[in-house]
């Protein structure tokens, strides 16, 4: 009897369970329409269904810790999507109680999901699988990427020369005057190869084409050594994703060819990522081995020195290395101390005493001219007439309004930002700044994510006029749109057909008509992977994984404060997702620590 009843419940449970779900997940789905088409829709009965039924299957593996982990997971999930969604299509968060209610009831749509999940990442050992390297040898892996790569460069030959490039370009061939504004490093890497290319055969596309081919081989090489590290582990079934997933996925042949610095920059970051990981590893004898530490110390160098975004994620990941990782802590930290001070002595020391002059201080101030704008555009009562004042000394007011076409790019308010007046006295502005904020802490906090939606909001639509530019760049820079004595290139492809493709998948997205498919395109599908896999990490207690995911978390923190959210700052880690893939999907090993689960069983025996 007691059986019977009790099984009545769980169906009871589930079935109002089930049904605030679907309340959840089609209130999330009507943000933004103007009709709504579910109180006699029978496809969402249907769907009711089959959540009933998903809900009865994941209670099977429900516990107290797990349904702690996916209580919290599915409440942030929840919320990142309902105030994605309100920012994408309203411009604005709906600060109501029913904007909770939506985010409550969504949640409850994915407890049960991340349940699953959870079980799945955790609960179920996926042994190694007996695949020897002697199958595969690198030269054939990277032969495969760079044919597919390759196409990509004889269809965009000689590659894409963007607005970056240009200026870049400009600086070392044309005017003489250098800046750190763009990575220094690569500026004249690029400036060389087209000097090069005209001086001995009289053409600049010539010397873009053979800086492309070298660019292209040295990702394809970060790719390699990705898949081999998965090889070497023995992690077949990721291997054989990663291979796929770095010789077909379009972007990584857009960018192989891009002569964006941010190309080179990922390349290096996947190397460091793995290096990072090595650290963990405790099988490796990283911190015995002079050679590894040494190749960290000039990759982390390097890598820094096409970004600076990459000291900062280094830094910003230390605190992440003290609580996860208590046997190497030290090191890591005077690893990193030693990258820092090469670096910080390249950029203060050599490049000053080189004649670079530095770039000015408005370039790490994009939240900031954001959020002024936005309370100034909707709400200009707020300021006073001093505070008023102030901010018109700093931004000119038709650039203030602005904000009103172009909310999700900074540069149309943060490059009209007078550096010098601020300069003058910085605590008068800083006073005024701190004062509206607090008098409109909402349009504060909606700026900010407004500006960085395509790095948080997994369901991102491209392209999107207010953010100006497209989802990519794909043509060379055109000299009828930006003028000036720089100089262009014209592209001359020598696989047109392949080039229309290109064109269709990335210019005008037509991923975005492939479900499951598109998410990875969209940057804000990472932010999400690296919150579960942070989950997963913290839930199966191996901190010492949170290592590198700190330090993707430090880079994508610099990206939520830059200028526009732009998929090619966040290529390092999408990139890295195969790396991604084993942190969350651990292989497991004779004599390693127990899953939370198998220790409650190894209690009970």
């Amino acid at each position: 009897m007691y059986t019977v009843i009790k099984k009545h419940k769980t169906i009871l449970l589930s079935a109002v369970w089930s049904y605030l779900a679907l309340l959840g997940l089609v209130y999330y789905l009507e943000i933004g329409m103007e009709s709504r088409n579910y109180s006699n829709n029978l496809v969402y009965a249907l769907l009711y269904i089959m959540i009933a039924a998903f809900i009865l299957k994941s209670r099977q593996y429900m516990d107290r810790r797990k349904l702690k982990f996916s209580v919290f997971f599915s409440a942030l999930t929840a919320l990142i999507f309902v105030a994605g969604a309100q920012l994408e299509y309203l411009a604005a968060i709906s600060w109501t109680a029913a904007t909770a209610g939506k985010v409550l009831l969504l949640a409850v749509f994915f407890i049960p999901v991340y349940v699953l999940l959870f079980h799945l990442c955790t609960g179920i050992e996926v042994k190694a699988a007996e695949w020897s390297t002697d199958r595969w040898k690198k030269w054939k892996i990277y032969l495969i990427i760079v044919f597919f790569w390759g196409l990509a460069y004889l269809a965009l030959f000689p590659g894409i020369y963007d607005y970056d490039s240009i200026d870049q370009t400009r600086q070392f061939l044309v005017s003489g005057y250098i800046t750190s504004h763009h990575p220094v490093i690569h500026s004249f890497l690029l400036s060389t190869f087209l000097q090069i290319g005209h001086t001995l055969l009289g053409s600049y596309e010539a010397g873009l084409g053979f800086y492309s081919l070298l660019q292209l081989l040295f990702l394809a090489y970060a790719a390699v050594s990705v898949s081999w590290h998965l090889l070497k582990k023995q992690k077949k079934y990721l291997f054989v994703l990663s291979l796929i997933f770095y010789a077909l996925f379009p972007v990584h042949s857009i960018m192989a060819v891009w002569a964006a610095k941010d190309t080179i920059f990922a390349g290096l970051f996947a190397l460091v990522s793995l290096s990072l990981l090595e650290m963990t590893d405790q099988d490796s004898d990283f911190f015995q081995n002079k050679r590894a530490m040494v190749r960290f110390v000039i990759l982390t160098v390097l890598m820094c020195m096409f970004r600076n975004n990459g000291i900062y994620a280094l830094i910003l990941m230390l605190p992440v290395c003290f609580f996860c990782f208590k046997r190497g802590r030290w090191k890591v930290t005077a690893l990193v101390a030693v990258c820092a001070v090469l670096y910080l002595s390249y950029q203060n020391v050599l490049l000053p005493a080189a004649g670079v002059v530095s770039g000015d201080m408005r370039e790490m101030l994009s939240v900031p001219c954001q959020q002024l704008a936005k309370v100034y555009v909707e709400a200009p009562e707020v300021f006073d007439e001093e505070e008023k004042e102030a901010l018109l000394e700093l931004i000119p007011e038709e650039h203030l309004l602005d904000y009103e076409d172009s909310p999700m790019i900074a540069d149309a308010t943060k490059n009209y930002f007078n550096s010098e007046v601020f300069r003058s006295s910085p605590g008068k502005y800083v006073k005024m700044y701190l004062e509206i904020g607090l008098k409109s802490p909402g349009r504060y906090v909606e700026a900010f994510l407004t500006n960085s939606l395509g790095f948080w909001y997994p369901n991102k639509s491209y392209p999107d006029s207010r953010m100006f530019h497209p989802y990519t760049e794909f043509d060379m820079a055109d000299p009828d749109l930006f003028g000036g004595d720089y100089i262009y290139l014209k592209r001359i492809s020598l696989l047109p057909p392949y080039e229309f493709i290109l064109r269709m998948i990335i210019q005008y997205t037509a991923w975005e008509y492939f479900p499951v498919i598109s998410n990875f395109f969209v940057p804000g599908t990472y932010f999400l992977l690296l919150l579960f896999a942070a989950g997963t990490a913290c839930y199966r207690k191996t901190y010492s994984r949170l290592l590198v995911l700190g330090f993707w978390a430090g880079l994508w923190f610099t990206l939520l404060i830059s200028p526009v959210a732009l998929v090619r700052y966040a290529y390092p880690v999408i990139l890295c997702l195969p790396i991604l893939g084993e942190l969350i999907v651990p292989e497991k090993k004779a004599g390693s620590e127990c899953l939370p689960e198998n220790q409650e069983k190894e209690k009970g025996r």
